[in-house]
């Protein structure tokens, strides 16, 4: 089983511009292999060629956006194997970042 901590962050200003702009990113890359139909994170080099700015985000991150899509899409066909009636994955915006790396630690009650 694998354990997750959620930490609820209060950023200054600038660091909350660069968050923002982090989950812009991640939008795009979401929606851009939703319309695309590519669902393998082996997309995301030439689409960081193509797309200079990507680079701003962490590989991993992306790397986790392209992999919720593909267990999305799983989770899906699995439903819809056992008869129930299921949409499709639409276009939205992404609210959250999963960081798996190492490198951050708690200080008191800081991270």
């Amino acid at each position: 089983m694998r354990h997750v901590t959620r930490y609820r962050v209060y950023p200054s200003q600038k660091v909350a511009g660069r968050l923002f702009t982090g989950f812009a990113r991640c939008s795009f890359v979401r929606n851009w292999c939703l319309e695309n139909k590519v669902y393998r994170d082996s997309c995301l080099p030439k689409l960081k060629e193509e797309y200079p700015e990507l680079k701003e985000v962490h590989s991993k991150v992306l790397q986790n956006v392209v992999q919720q899509i593909a267990h999305n899409l799983k989770a899906l066909r699995a439903m819809k194997a056992t008869g129930r009636k299921v949409g499709k994955l639409r276009k939205k915006g992404v609210h959250s970042m999963i960081y798996e790396q190492t490198g951050f630690k708690l200080t008191g009650n800081r991270l």
